[in-house]
């Protein structure tokens, strides 16, 4: 498969910076959901509340945020040292990257499922599609089988993008079906937690199964046919949408109003 020399080096960038992004970020793994749950500064009493829940869920998790980094940092940065030394193909080096991160990220998440740290006894029914519509889910799954359009002419990078898109959005819907957390300290705020980590990390993961998916069929090429024109389109309107549920998280930020909608008892 030919493959244009700008491509291969804007690749190497890539695999360069992303790999030293997620190596100096050290718990950037856990960084997002941070920045999601992060209280107001005016919120006074109420922050400090928000601050010692998500620390104590943080401690009872305990997601290995620093070996992910070093594990995904580590094959970026392998996968940048390989384009850049030899003529091996970009898109497989990109797909062998994310079933490495779909493979960090499955072992990683599956402990939340082991967790034994005190829980509360909840009766609250966790429904994947109250964190996303159901057409979305169909969305990101139609996309994360797309590039087996493409098995004919690139078969391992077509597999690797399958398998790493399903394996995440897969994921994604585990993790949205993940029983609640609760110790009992602060039932409200905690409620609230285990609530909005459940959608953050259910977006985050749904906007990375797209990624796959996208990158394989923008780096292997689409315009040969019109099936793959829509598959293209399609990632794109999957990817659109994933960022935008992304975005209105970031911009609602946690408040006393917040916490109290997320009572069953308000």
């Amino acid at each position: 498969m030919h493959e244009p020399q700008w491509t291969h080096w804007y690749m190497v960038a890539f695999f360069t910076l992303f790999g030293v992004s997620i190596l100096r970020r050290g718990d950037g793994f856990a960084a997002l959901d941070g920045l999601f749950c992060g209280p107001r500064r005016s919120e006074g009493e109420l922050g400090d509340r928000l601050v010692h829940a998500y620390r104590r869920r943080q401690h009872n998790e305990n997601l290995p945020s620093r070996t992910m980094g070093l594990i995904v940092g580590g094959t970026s940065l392998c996968a940048a040292l390989i384009a850049a030394t030899t003529q091996a193909p970009v898109v497989v080096l990109y797909a062998a990257l994310t079933f490495v991160l779909a493979a960090v990220l499955t072992v990683a998440y599956a402990r939340l499922e082991r967790v034994e740290a005190p829980r509360v006894a909840s009766l609250q029914v966790r429904d994947a599609r109250a964190v996303a519509p159901l057409f979305v889910w169909i969305l990101v799954g139609m996309t994360s089988f797309a590039p087996l359009l493409w098995l004919r002419q690139a078969p391992v990078a077509a597999l690797l993008s399958t398998c790493a898109g399903a394996a995440i959005a897969l994921l994604g819907y585990r993790v949205a079906s993940t029983s609640t957390l609760l110790t009992g300290e602060d039932v409200a705020v905690e409620r609230f937690i285990d609530d909005r980590l459940r959608t953050i990390r259910t977006v985050n993961l749904l906007a990375t199964a797209v990624g796959p998916s996208f990158v394989f069929e923008a780096l292997t090429g689409f315009t040969d046919s019109a099936i793959r024109v829509a598959a293209m389109l399609l990632a794109l309107v999957a990817l659109a949408v994933s960022l935008s549920l992304q975005y209105v998280l970031l911009r609602r930020r946690p408040s006393a109003a917040g916490i109290a909608a997320s009572s069953p008892y308000a």
